[in-house]
């Protein structure tokens, strides 16, 4: 794999992307850099010319950020997007097992964040090589989707059915059920532990997801929500207490088969760590 990487820092402050661009110039002079001052600048930039990381500072604004974030899952899935954060509480997903965003401590160290720069392009490389596998030689991925929508559920089966068929999709259509599932209670006794949640976002804002914060395992499984809105002072908390990411509901089927592609890969990723692990 080519170290020859197209670097984009996203950060409001001059003087940290002119220290950092510094250290990394220093550190590893085969990068290329870009600068961009906003979240959406940064969207504008991934259209005009090839990225292969995205740096964004985690103090950027939750409703641009939340954007960024969703036009790289969803248009960008070869990115790797590293997200610097100040507040020790959104740190939860700095071991999340999906290769396409970590999050790490600010000030970071450039030794740290080069490693994980490395680590996180090596994780990628695995994950298209095993897309270029045959369908059948794929792992099997369980998602647990919480969900009340009927119609909603309907077509991202259909469209999973389609783009993934070596994923399970289980529906929680409560919060009260998603806490059982994920308890392992009740009629959930022994039921897999799912290698991605999707979560939707009125339930989301409803229910009690301290569960995942208070178990070690449960932490590390990518939690994405799904809901209508697009600017909400509301996402921003979502990103803060337990999500991975915010992503809109599609609206057309060729969307829906673009979501279910993406996520399902994140599914696929997960699970194979999780068999590492074991």
């Amino acid at each position: 794999m080519s170290d020859a990487l197209a670097i984009l820092l996203v950060d409001p402050n001059p003087n940290a992307t002119t220290a950092l661009s510094l250290a990394l110039r220093s550190l590893v002079p085969e990068w290329s850099l870009t600068v961009a001052r906003s979240a959406s600048a940064a969207q504008g930039l991934l259209q005009v010319q090839p990225v292969d990381v995205v740096v964004s500072d985690g103090d950027l604004p939750p409703g641009p950020s939340a954007e960024l974030v969703r036009e790289i899952l969803l248009s960008f899935p070869r990115i790797v997007h590293i997200r610097c954060e100040s507040d020790a509480r959104r740190l939860h997903a700095t071991h999340s097992s999906r290769w396409s965003e970590r999050r790490l401590a600010k000030p970071c160290p450039v030794e740290l964040l080069v490693h994980e720069i490395r680590t996180a392009r090596s994780r990628a490389q695995l994950d298209w090589a095993m897309r270029a596998q045959p369908e059948a030689t794929r792992c099997s991925a369980t998602l647990l989707v919480l969900d009340e929508s009927d119609q909603d559920h309907a077509i991202l089966s259909r469209a999973f059915a389609q783009v993934h068929p070596g994923c399970v999709l289980t529906r929680a259509p409560s919060n009260a059920a998603a806490f059982q599932y994920l308890s392992q209670l009740g009629d959930y006794t022994g039921a897999p532990t799912p290698d991605l949640i999707l979560c939707d976002l009125g339930m989301y804002e409803r229910g009690d997801f301290t569960l995942l914060s208070r178990s070690s395992a449960l932490a590390l499984i990518p939690l994405v929500v799904l809901g209508h809105r697009v600017q909400d002072p509301a996402l921003g908390h979502v990103l803060r207490h337990g999500a991975s990411a915010y992503i809109r509901k599609p609206t057309t089927w060729d969307r829906y088969l673009d979501l279910s592609h993406n996520l399902g890969r994140c599914a696929h990723l997960s699970a194979d760590s999780h068999t590492a692990q074991r």
